[in-house]
């Protein structure tokens, strides 16, 4: 009785109180509070010859230079405050990220319907390679560029999924770990073929903050 009387009172008075449980359970997931600061813009070149040879203008080198300005940047960076909800904690690392995807598409062609659905479903769920762990930019750079031209187990994985004429656009998010090394969470949405005109690859990088469920 006492119970159900103070529910109409703080009905009656907006002063119901939410327990921490019911907040955690009526609360959007922690990874979903993320805040990314763009970092930078540049062109790559996706030719196999300029990639085998780390030439500067190749997605290879452009990727480990990119990831490095980006490395040093995040060390003058202050996280963003009150980004976390009281049920969620701040990831001990932020992630850097970089992103490629082909500066020209075709129009028609004839794996148009298969890549097309491709698309649909991998911009849902993406092909993922994740938990590879580098000691520097430069290894995770060289595995990156191998598996793009569909080298060894995983080069072979991704081309099998994302098949035909059809073209990857890379998402590779690196959380720097303790003792100087780099854990790599490469993702893939497989799409439209791309016009083999150019060889030519945006690329961007950014510095992303998030949350942590900290009883996991």
């Amino acid at each position: 009785m006492l119970r159900h009387l103070a529910f109409v009172f703080s009905i009656l008075f907006g002063v119901a109180s939410v327990s921490p449980e019911n907040l955690r359970a009526d609360s959007e997931p922690c990874s979903d509070y993320r805040y990314s600061q763009h970092f930078e813009d540049r062109t790559g070149s996706s030719s196999i010859i300029s990639n085998m040879f780390g030439s500067d203008d190749s997605i290879k080198a452009q990727l480990r230079s990119m990831l490095e300005a980006a490395g040093l940047a995040l060390k003058q960076m202050k996280p963003p405050t009150d980004l976390c909800p009281v049920h969620c904690q701040a990831r001990p690392s932020p992630q850097l990220e970089f992103a490629a995807t082909p500066r020209k598409f075709l129009s028609r062609y004839s794996d148009q319907p298969r890549c097309d659905q491709h698309f649909e479903k991998t911009s849902i769920l993406p092909i993922v390679f994740k938990g590879e762990v580098f000691s520097s930019f430069q290894d995770l750079s060289k595995s990156f560029s191998s598996v793009a031209r569909g080298s060894g187990e995983m080069g072979e994985k991704l081309y099998e999924q994302c098949d035909g004429s059809c073209s990857p656009r890379y998402r590779i998010y690196v959380t720097p770990q303790p003792g100087g090394l780099f854990l790599s969470h490469l993702e893939v949405v497989c799409g439209p073929a791309r016009d083999k005109s150019t060889s030519e690859y945006r690329l961007s990088t950014a510095i992303t903050w998030g949350c942590e469920d900290p009883s996991n």
